[in-house]
């Protein structure tokens, strides 16, 4: 009776220790799923693609007959500059300047052969140091300022020598004065340099591109 009674006494003293281990284990497999990353919160790796990459997007084309007014333009503001002078130099020099038939031939051809002469030296430096657009630039800045300078010898008497018509002894040209003339004259010789071999290059680059 007394082993019975011990049983029972035993067997009820179990069932509450089982109970709580049967909460403990259902609480860790509760924190068990409750920690581990659920099927939404985990991303898929992204699709691997075969194919080839989709092509760029057309660039907008450049050149065409939109920049050869552009060059057509310059290269005729670089001929007004050193074409235009070849008619008028030689009659500027004599009624303004009072140089005499030796002087005034030697600084014409001085210029016209220099003018015709930087072309070369411009391709080269346009080739292998400064490029097309570079050597135009300088070019036309210097075709610019060369006639900017001639016109201030027409414009400002105290440029250039007094006027003597009618006089056989007529006032030589300063040594300042004659700088001021060949600074200018200088300058255009050195735009042109830098226009004439970069203007046919880049009008049928620009034709040819767009084509």
């Amino acid at each position: 009776m007394q082993s019975k009674a011990l049983n029972r006494k035993g067997g009820g003293g179990t069932e509450p220790r089982e109970g709580a281990e049967k909460e403990e284990m259902e609480n860790v497999v509760v924190a068990d799923k409750t920690s581990s990353p659920s099927d939404d919160d985990i991303t898929p790796p992204p699709p691997v693609s075969f194919l080839p990459p989709p092509p760029p997007p057309p660039k907008k084309a450049r050149g065409g007959w939109r920049s050869v007014k552009y060059i057509l333009g310059n290269e005729s503001f670089e001929k007004l500059a050193s074409m235009g002078l070849i008619a008028n130099l030689t009659v500027y020099l004599q009624t303004k300047y009072n140089m005499d038939g030796i002087q005034l031939v030697n600084v014409f051809n001085i210029w016209s052969g220099s003018t015709n002469l930087t072309p070369l030296l411009g391709a080269f430096l346009s080739d292998a140091y400064l490029g097309r657009f570079r050597t135009l630039l300088f070019g036309s800045v210097s075709s610019f300022l060369g006639m900017v300078v001639l016109a201030l010898t027409a414009g400002m008497p105290k440029l250039r020598p007094l006027d003597c018509p009618g006089v056989s002894s007529c006032q030589k040209p300063q040594d300042w004065q004659l700088g001021v003339l060949y600074s200018g004259l200088g300058l255009i010789a050195v735009g042109a340099g830098g226009v004439r071999p970069v203007q046919h290059c880049l009008r049928s680059r620009s034709v040819r591109h767009r084509n």
